[in-house]
């Protein structure tokens, strides 16, 4: 991540595990009863006006940017890394202020042989990076 050592500070504001039930995958039995899915979000951005006047000019709507993951999850995508990249991009254009987007993007209880929590796929970018 971004930090003072590479010449700037930067804050960030975090959406955890946002859970959502969607089809993505390329089996057919996840594209047709679908599976779970975790959404993580990390959000670079300077929070110094919202931090000093305590007001909602300016700040960053968390709604918002839920309802723009939610939008994102139920476009279908055979791959995670899709999926992912989708939605920082959507972040991205949508939320201006936003510079950086760390995003994790977890299947719940993938469909593998064994018991498996989650697989994920993590993703880091800056504004005006190639996605």
């Amino acid at each position: 991540m971004p930090c003072k050592s590479q010449g700037f500070f930067m804050d960030y504001f975090v959406l955890d595990e946002m859970l959502f039930h969607a089809d993505h995958g390329c089996l057919a039995a996840e594209k047709q009863t679908g599976g779970e899915f975790g959404v993580s979000l990390t959000l670079g951005l300077d929070l110094s006006g919202p931090a000093r006047t305590d007001r909602l000019e300016g700040a960053l709507n968390y709604a918002d940017v839920y309802a723009c993951v939610r939008r994102q999850m139920r476009i279908h995508s055979d791959l995670m890394e899709h999926a992912a990249a989708r939605i920082v991009r959507a972040v991205l254009d949508e939320f201006p202020q936003v510079q950086y987007v760390r995003i994790v993007f977890s299947k719940l209880h993938p469909p593998l042989p064994g018991q498996i929590g989650r697989a994920s796929v993590v993703m880091e970018r800056r504004r005006g990076d190639k996605i």
